[in-house]
Order: C-alpha cells, then sequence, then structure tokens
C-alpha cells in the first residue's frame, strides 16, 4: 500500500503488524556521467518492489529527495540541507508516522552521507519515546543489508559499492539508461596511502576522517570502476537487494516488543 494514495480514515484502520517504510535518498552530484538523480531513483525502485511484493502490510511513504550532502556541495546541482536540519527533518517524519499509529517504523536509506543523522534521529526518538513505548525504529541502509550478496549474485568485479561505481552506474544503466553516459565518466584516485584509513571506502576504515567528496575523487566527482558497469549486472544488483532487505522486512514484521523501564 502507497501512503499518500491513501485516505486518513485508511492510514488510522491499518492494524498494528503493517510495517511504515520511509525511503530516504539525496539528490547530488555523481560523477560527470551520471544524472543527480542516482540515489533518489535507485532507493525509490527498491522501495516500489518491496511494497508491490508485500502490499498487504507494508505502508510506503513518498521517497525524501533531499539528505545530508554538504560534503558534495563544490559540485553544481547537488541539493542538501546541513546534518542538524536533516535530523530534524527525519524526526518531524518519524514523529508523524509514530502519530498516526504506526508500532514499526523503518528509513530505508540510499545515501552514504544520510547514516549519522538517520541514526541521531532515530535514537532521539527512542530516548524521547522512553523504553516502554511499543514502537520499533530502524534504519536500513540498504548496501549494508546486502552488500555481500551485491557482490557475488551480480558478477561484480569490484569489491563494494562506493560512488558513481561500477555498482551505482549499472543499477542507473538497468533503471535509467538514457541518462547515462559511461564514456564520459573520470575516476582518478586520491594520493593518500594510509594503514588506517581507505580513502577510495573499498576496504573498512579503522578510523573516521572528515574530508569532502572533491577531495576524496581528485575533484572529479566519482569513485571505483564504471567503465565495468552494465544493465545486466544492474538489473541483477537491484534484484539482490529487493530480496535481502525484503528478508529483513519480513523479520522486523514479527519483531517482539521489549519492555523497558526498572523492574
Amino acid at each position: 500500500m502507497k501512503l499518500d494514495e491513501m485516505t486518513w480514515p485508511q492510514v488510522e484502520g491499518l492494524g498494528d503488524d503493517v510495517v511504515a517504510l520511509l525511503p530516504i535518498a539525496a539528490t547530488e552530484q555523481h560523477g560527470h556521467h551520471l544524472p543527480l538523480q542516482v540515489d533518489r531513483r535507485i532507493t525509490e525502485a527498491i522501495a516500489e518492489r518491496l511494497e508491490a511484493e508485500r502490499s498487504d502490510w507494508l505502508a510506503l511513504a513518498p521517497v525524501l529527495w533531499f539528505g545530508a550532502s554538504h560534503h558534495h556541495m563544490t559540485f553544481p546541482g547537488t541539493m542538501s540541507v546541513p546534518n542538524g536540519v536533516y535530523i530534524e527533518v527525519l524526526l518531524a517524519l518519524i514523529d508523524n508516522l509514530a502519530s498516526a499509529g504506526f508500532k514499526r517504523i523503518c528509513l530505508l536509506n540510499g545515501h552514504g552521507g544520510n547514516i549519522v543523522p538517520m541514526q541521531d534521529a532515530l535514537t532521539r526518538t527512542r530516548h524521547r519515546l522512553g523504553g516502554d513505548a511499543e514502537v520499533h525504529l530502524v534504519g536500513c541502509t540498504y548496501w549494508m543489508v546486502a552488500g555481500d550478496a551485491m557482490r557475488t549474485r551480480a558478477g561484480m568485479e569490484t569489491a563494494n559499492i562506493t560512488h558513481a561505481c561500477e555498482y551505482e552506474t549499472s543499477m542507473m544503466l538497468h533503471l535509467a539508461g538514457d541518462l547515462v553516459h559511461v564514456d564520459r565518466a573520470k575516476v582518478q584516485r586520491p594520493a593518500l596511502s594510509s594503514e588506517y584509513y581507505d580513502v577510495g571506502f573499498h576496504e573498512p576504515s579503522r578510523v573516521f576522517a572528515a574530508f569532502n567528496m572533491d577531495q576524496l575523487t581528485s575533484g572529479l566527482g566519482g569513485m571505483g570502476r564504471p567503465e565495468l558497469a552494465t544493465a545486466a549486472k544492474g538489473a541483477k544488483l537491484i534484484d539482490t537487494v529487493v530480496a535481502e532487505v525484503g528478508k529483513f522486512l519480513d523479520e522486523f514484521r514479527t519483531w517482539a516488543f521489549l519492555p523497558g523501564g526498572r523492574r
């Protein structure tokens, strides 16, 4: 079911086992070869597939097309709000869903810059509601749930998703190939060598370092190996993400509520 196609009495009449799914994305640069809509387009496609397969108990909210993308602001076209503002937006939307009666709320995230503010907003909401409030609040970044399966099932040649890379370019070739120009792709790995931080995000880093995307991409905006992308890989990636995130949502629907407070 799609939330914005329902009337308020229909929403009010939903059962406690209905899961509210709020897709959160971004509108930001993706190098020389991809459009600004990448995160929104991919996240929305995944969310719509999930809803279509679970329309009797999954309530899909409209995708949030902007995100926390200030680290991309060097590149024209990026539309972003500061992290603090974005947290406030998420707090309001989560509260809207909780006030509407949803007991299980999941934020489906498709942009790396949203991860920290998303976690902050969910944590603040839990603190405000308290432990005894029977509501589950989760954040699901699709590649964190499906990453290993994405690499193996789709025959990817690079280790993991980064930015405007083989993965995102493949998914966009599948979803909106007319907007993709692989021949324009430009990628250069910055000259930074560290045992603790991987500037290309290909290996887990043991420290956090604050860089803007122009620094991480030598001013080009893209990462990884986009020239390896194909539409066939993209179709398999979307199928894989839908399957893996779907497994999580199936389980999430059954989570018991944990009592809080002192005993």
